[in-house]
């Protein structure tokens, strides 16, 4: 019984943190996501990667391909390697009313491969597999 009234006060506590966190706390963002689209266009090509994530996914924000890949754009051409990945995907694939570029999309999913993305090398041997470029 002891043990059951000390579940039962842990969890009330846990609940009383949860409910007193800050909303980007709750979903699951740290507080500086507010920020992102502000330090992409400043130059930050890791806050653009970050940004094209919460509209792929919808982290406190409507889920939005499109925007998503303005994002990606920006942060790929900024240096940033993730950021390419995705871009080659959108590229190679055609999504969203990007236009569908097989040979441009392959080699930036390749380059963000040589870079050492596994999502990209994933999407590479998938597609070297398949018998694609």
């Amino acid at each position: 019984m002891h043990i059951r009234s000390l579940w039962h006060a842990t969890l009330l506590a846990l609940a009383f943190l949860w409910t007193a966190a800050p909303a980007s706390a709750q979903d699951g963002l740290p507080p500086e996501a507010a920020q992102w689209p502000q330090q992409c266009e400043a130059g930050d090509g890791v806050s653009c990667f970050f940004h094209a994530m919460r509209n792929v996914y919808g982290d406190a924000t409507p889920v939005d391909f499109t925007k998503a890949y303005e994002y990606f754009v920006k942060g790929c051409d900024l240096g940033q390697g993730d950021a390419c990945g995705w871009v080659g995907e959108y590229t190679f694939f055609g999504y969203s009313g990007v236009p569908k570029d097989e040979d441009r999309g392959f080699a930036l999913m390749n380059r963000a491969c040589v870079d050492g993305l596994s999502r990209s090398c994933a999407k590479v041997a998938s597609l070297l597999y398949q018998g694609n470029p």
